[in-house]
């Protein structure tokens, strides 16, 4: 099972778009990369991932 990046490549396109005007400065990166800190944090690990496959095993089993 993948990991959703949808968000993740959200910020990464909004950052791409920034333009010359709007150059980046230490506070946008670190808001930039503060959100993507804060996405990682609420990823599971794959003994997350492989619990609740188990579970979705269980209950496709059962019908």
């Amino acid at each position: 099972m993948a990991i959703d990046v949808k968000s993740l490549t959200q910020i990464i396109s909004d950052f791409r778009k920034l333009q010359s005007k709007d150059s980046v400065s230490p506070e946008s990166l670190g808001a930039i990369l503060q959100r993507i800190a804060d996405l990682l944090a609420t990823a599971g690990t794959s003994d997350t991932v492989t619990a609740i496959q188990t579970l979705l095993n269980g209950f496709k089993a059962a019908g």
